[in-house]
């Protein structure tokens, strides 16, 4: 089981906006781009295939975090996905307007 995220480049990016002075609600999304998730589930996926076991990855929240977990079902590879409610319904729009009572990352943009 895997929650598949890029800790080290995500701290980078959030590190650089702080020392930016940056508004982190309005630098959300940025700092947690959605093809890091992407990138994340690919390692995951690719660290399962070579050790020839099944993978759980949880919590999907992007669209091209998808992209990866159909490649390799598609190829065969047992791989199952799921994401959680606010990935569906929260957008930056709700992120902006709630602060930290919508902070579930990442979001989509309208």
């Amino acid at each position: 089981m895997v929650h598949a995220e890029n800790g080290l480049v995500t701290d980078y990016l959030e590190d650089r906006s702080l020392k930016k002075k940056e508004d982190q609600k309005k630098v959300f999304l940025k700092t947690r781009p959605d093809y890091l998730e992407a990138e994340a589930i690919f390692r995951a996926i690719s660290i399962s295939a070579v050790m020839r076991c099944p993978l759980y990855i949880v919590h999907v929240s992007t669209e091209k975090g998808m992209k990866p977990i159909e490649q390799a079902k598609a190829e065969g590879q047992t791989v199952y996905a799921e994401t959680c409610p606010q990935y569906l319904t929260l957008t930056d729009a709700e992120l902006q307007k709630l602060g930290p009572l919508a902070k579930v990352g990442p979001l989509f943009e309208q």
